[in-house]
Parts: structure tokens; sequence; C-alpha cells
């Protein structure tokens, strides 16, 4: 496919641009370099050493694998490690027991982890140019369906043109098809709406009316996963972010670690980071340490998941105060809005409708009576 860009002007589909307002949700990239900051290297040291153990966790948790952590910083004399004094020992007997060769097979050195950033940079271009090539040829469909020209493409252009309107109604076809038989048709009018945001056909006042199926990412249940294959996949996808971890730590906060990897299959043959005197310095630093101090920063599983235990109490006690001030507020504005109660007199109540004319008559004989020394009270009695 040619990469010659397209001759046609721009165009959307109601001949502005569509903008949204709102803020990029992403994380920002991380320039992987030394931190000069002392502040906020240390910082970094230690949020991303506690991440790094975490995935370290996660890894041999879910994948049922052995593995270990050595962490050595510049701010603390004792260096981390996981799980526990004897999990390490134990890997690293492992670890010492296979030949020379074995061990260096699989492992992965500064200058390879930069071969593979390369590599994987260069794949990465050949696939943006790519869906560049697509978008501009997306374009030129979208604006013929609104009647415009094609006189400005070229042979190369129009069979690009043919082969993207091929696929784009086998893939229709066959999304639809998909939908209906699984989910009905709110999830095709699910599709059919992003497929319009996607283009830009959809405004950002009916984008926030579109009712879309939730696209956030789901929490992972941390437990061993009984499929196998599934188990497998995420091994491999799980180790190569825990390796690209260690990489980063030690590249930003200047640290020595290392991490060595046992696969689920019974493979002699670890993974380890980041190369093979790398490893043997760190393990020659960890084991010059008294074995009582080893054991001072280690975190096993039984650790890890106190960990957790208590910081979910702390959230659920956060959060049952935050409810608790809720409703005393709630209670507080409500007893606002009411009118205050004012205290008022006590009345007397007005005589029946029939007792009045006996008592304005009684009044009158009283006036008319000059000798009366009786007197009328206003409940019609006479004192």
């Amino acid at each position: 496919m040619a990469n010659k860009p397209l001759t046609i002007s721009s165009w959307s589909p109601k001949s502005t641009t569509c903008t949204s307002n709102t803020p990029a949700m992403t994380r920002k990239k991380v320039k992987l370099a030394f931190i000069d900051n002392d502040a906020a290297r240390k910082a970094t040291f230690k949020k991303r050493r506690k991440g790094l153990i975490k995935k370290v966790s996660e890894l041999s948790t879910l994948c049922g694998v052995d593995a270990c952590a050595i962490i050595y910083s510049p701010y603390e004399t004792q260096p981390e490690v996981w799980p526990s004094p004897v999990g390490v020992h134990r890997v690293l007997s492992q670890f010492r027991e296979m030949p020379e060769i074995e061990q260096s097979k699989k492992m992965v050195n500064h200058e390879s982890f930069l071969h593979q950033r390369i590599a994987k940079t260069g794949e990465q271009l050949k696939k943006q140019r790519r869906d560049n090539r697509e978008k501009e040829v997306t374009q030129a469909m979208y604006q013929c369906l609104m009647g415009k020209s094609l006189a400005g493409l070229n042979m190369v252009d129009l069979s690009d043109l043919g082969w993207l309107i091929d696929q784009t109604i086998k893939d229709i076809d066959r999304q639809t098809e998909t939908l209906k038989s699984e989910c009905g048709e709110e999830k095709l009018l699910a599709l059919v709406l992003l497929e319009l945001m996607k283009h830009g056909t959809l405004t950002p006042q009916q984008q926030q009316k579109a009712d879309l199926p939730n696209m956030t990412r789901s929490k992972v249940k941390l437990a061993f996963i009984t499929n196998e294959a599934k188990r497998k996949a995420t091994y491999k996808k799980r180790k190569k972010g825990l390796l690209k971890k260690v990489s980063e730590l030690s590249t930003l906060c200047g640290i020595d670690c290392a991490a060595i990897i046992f696969g689920p299959d019974n493979d002699s043959r670890p993974e380890v980071w980041p190369s093979p005197m790398g490893v043997q310095s760190v393990l020659s630093r960890f084991r010059q340490v008294p074995q009582m101090d080893q054991g001072k920063k280690m975190v096993d599983l039984e650790g890890f998941l106190c960990q957790r235990i208590d910081k979910a109490s702390q959230q659920l006690k956060r959060q049952r105060k935050d409810n608790r001030e809720t409703e005393v507020t709630e209670a507080m504005f409500q007893a606002l809005q009411e009118e205050p109660l004012v205290e008022q007199q006590p009345q007397q109540e007005e005589p029946p409708m029939e007792q009045q004319p006996q008592q304005e008559e009684a009044f009158e004989d009283n006036n008319n009576n000059p000798n009366a020394n009786a007197l009328w009270s206003p409940g019609g009695a006479f004192l």
C-alpha cells in the first residue's frame, strides 16, 4: 500500500471539525531516564518498589510460578526482598543448581532490553503509517458517500479505496450477525454509536446522551487461574510487564535490583533480569547481609494479604465516616428548610353558636339593671 497522501481536502460530516472539551484521561508516558532531582527520585523509588513487589506477588499467585525479587536502594542499608527469606533462598538455590549456560539463555540485560524496545518502536511506526493510510482512505470513502468527486485520486488510491469498502462491508455484516445472535438490538445500537463517535459524526452533547456500555477495565480477581490456556497467556503477559517494571525501577531511581522467575511448565531455564553478571552481583550483596537482617523487609504472601486487609479496613472506616457525615449534613439542611416553631399564646375557645344569644341577653339585662351586683364572665356564667 503506497504511503502517498491523498489529494482530497479535509472533511467532516457537518463541514466542521468535531472537538470534544472532555480532558484526556490517559496516563502521561514516562520518560525512561535517570531522575536527577533527589526528592522526585526518592518518591518514585518508593512508589515503584511497592508496585514492583505487587506485580511479583500477582504473577506468582495468578500463574502458580516460583519467583523472587531483591531490591537494593541508596536510601536504606537493607534490601527489600519478596516473598520471604526461605522463599528467596529456595529460588536462588534452584537457580544456582542450573548450568551457567542455561542461566543466561533467558536473561535480559540493558542492551538486549533496548534492542527489544527499538524493534518494538519500529513495528509501532509501521503500524502507525498503515493506520494513517487507512484513515486517509476511510476519509475519502466518506467523502464519496457525501457526493464528493474522486477526480483527484490516482489508481493506487482507487485500488485502496475499493479494498477498504469491501472490508468495511464484510466487517459490518459479520459484527451485525454476531451482535444479533449474542445480545440483540441493544448492543447493536451501542456498536453503531461507537462507530459514529469514532468517525466524529456525534457531537459531545450527543455522546453524553448516548447510553453506551461501560468501557472501563474490570478489577482482576487475585486468585489462581484454573484454566491452563488463560493461565499461560496471563503468565507471558505479566512476566513481560514485571521485567519492564524492574527495568524502569532500576533506570529511574539508579538502584540495583534483580528478578528471577521460573515458568509453570517445569522449565529448567528461568527468566532473569538484568543479566547473569548483574544477578550474581545482587545475589552476592544479598548473601553478605546477616540472615537476621535479610528478613526484616521481606514481604511474604501472608504479610501482603495482611496489608491488603488493613488497607481495606481503613477504607471501610473512612467510607462509614463519610456516609455518617453525609447523613448528618442532609438532616441539617432539612431542618434549615423547615419553618421555625413559634411559641403561641393559648387562646380561649369561642362559645358554641347556640349559647351566644343567651349570653348577649344576659349581658343586656345586667346592663339595664343598675342594682344588679352579679358579674358576667365571658364564658357565659354569672358570678
